[in-house]
């Protein structure tokens, strides 16, 4: 690839910055968090109140439910953030790579994104 403004052959390939990763993994880990907690403690509240059903009727129906849909929310949040983080992460540095990198010429620092 030649420079558009001095025709030399020295031109190399440059990454301004993160900003794309570092965007799409907040976003993406945050959504992650909100929807593996919701998603998280409707299943475990239903899963916690058949086993405290099961095992101390209807008293502990509530307390499993409770119990339940804590655990689930809380490990539900941890496994969604996690993933939405990566997911958002491999988004954003596909837009850094493709958007916002750019080609520097060596000989007269001229920056071109084409």
């Amino acid at each position: 690839m030649k420079c558009s403004k001095c025709g030399n052959e020295m031109v190399i390939y440059k990454v301004a910055t993160k900003v794309g990763t570092a965007v799409g993994a907040t976003a993406g880990g945050v959504t992650g968090c909100a929807a593996g907690a919701g998603a998280g403690a409707a299943t475990g509240g239903e899963t916690g109140g058949i086993i405290g059903f099961c095992l101390l009727g209807p008293f502990g129906a509530v307390a499993g439910a409770s119990f339940g849909a804590i655990a689930g929310g809380i490990l539900g949040a941890l496994g969604g953030g996690a993933a939405g983080a990566y997911t958002g992460s491999k988004l954003g540095e596909a837009v850094d790579e493709k958007i916002i990198a750019k080609y520097v010429c060596k000989t007269c620092g001229h920056e071109d994104r084409d």
